[in-house]
């Protein structure tokens, strides 16, 4: 190793001239690249922005470093460990610049599919990109590996030895993988779709590879795995346009003919008066226990969750208004009889 005062001094005058200079041109040639790019109406122009600015003072000082162990004629450890720092830093900022490339095209694509149709599910290209892009750095880390002697194959081989046990492990949650693609492909239900499972229900916010989520009424977010639903009995509600709507009201004995043959009407009145709202039929369907029993039908031309209970609420505050106009009483089921031992 050839090594003395005057080598050192000289690499250190070149390390801080050379990464001064490239630091200074970066930074004018992104200034003088952006201000161009303002002009442009062309968003691969920002890409390229990307791109150049991904080389950071990092990956130029290291460069500047190489450059100065190789004009101050030192030789041996210092250079070699240089080179191999610089050759994997050249790896990563290349990698990065080919992932940022990657999801480019992957956002041209998805862009693309939008203007096409607007019920487009973006959800399984997002997750090819995530997959693209994790390919693409494990295929630069074996590069890397390679480069410095080790084998390869025997690496992957391993791997492939490793992954069988780790799929044992991680069993449950390649199962909601394999579901993520069974909704995907399938379509049980997409984002933006209202659904109802076991109990619980809202829209349908994202479909994550594990899990997906749904905003419920309530508000809060509900995390369900992706084998749950693809086991669960779903009701989705986006297809539908129309709801129907069927309840039941008791009368008081007692109530007048005259007034009974009026509640027909009275109800079809109130379903007609109100937007998105339509008439079914109104009958005297039995003479109950407690009281006369109306059955009450009529549709809401809407699949939106909220207008429709908007509508039953405004019903119903409309049938009380009326019949407390009309003096008709509402019978109430009878209390069981109290038992006195």
């Amino acid at each position: 190793m050839i090594y003395n005062n005057d080598n050192f001094f000289i690499l250190l005058f070149i390390f801080l001239a050379l990464s001064i200079l490239l630091v200074l041109l970066r930074f004018l040639f992104l200034n003088k690249l952006r201000r161009v790019i303002l002009k442009s109406k062309n968003d691969f122009d920002n890409l390229f922005v990307e791109l150049a600015g991904n080389f950071s003072w990092i990956a130029l000082s290291t460069f500047s470093l190489f450059l100065a162990i190789e004009f101050s004629g030192i030789e041996g450890r210092y250079r070699n460990t240089t080179e191999r720092v610089l050759f994997i830093i050249i790896a990563f900022f290349f990698t990065r610049a080919l992932v940022k490339i990657i999801h480019y095209v992957f956002k041209r694509v998805l862009i693309s599919q939008k203007e096409r149709t607007e019920d487009y599910d973006p959800t399984m290209l997002k997750v090819l990109r995530r997959l693209v892009g994790g390919l693409v750095w494990v295929v630069a880390l074996l590069f890397i590996l390679e480069n410095y002697g080790y084998d390869v194959s025997t690496i992957v081989g391993g791997l492939g030895i490793a992954g069988i046990a780790v799929a044992f492990g991680l069993q449950s949650i390649l199962e909601d993988i394999f579901s993520f693609f069974t909704i995907y492909f399938d379509k049980p239900f997409q984002i933006g779709d209202f659904i109802v499972v076991d109990k619980d229900m809202g829209t349908v916010k994202k479909i994550g590879l594990k899990s997906t989520r749904v905003k419920t009424m309530k508000g809060h977010d509900l995390i369900l795995s992706n084998k749950q639903l693809t086991q669960a009995r779903i009701n989705n509600y986006h297809s539908m346009t129309r709801r129907r709507v069927q309840f039941e009201i008791g009368v008081k004995y007692g109530t007048a003919e005259s007034k009974l043959e009026k509640i027909p009407k009275i109800v079809e009145k109130i379903v007609m008066n109100i937007e998105n709202a339509e008439f079914g039929r109104t009958h005297l369907k039995e003479l109950g226990s407690y009281g006369l029993i109306f059955e009450i039908v009529f549709y809401v031309n809407s699949g939106n969750y909220e207008l429709y209970m908007d509508i039953r609420q405004k019903v119903n505050f409309e049938i009380l208004k009326n019949f407390e106009k009309e003096k008709i009483e509402i019978a109430l089921p009878l209390a069981a009889p109290t038992i006195v031992q």
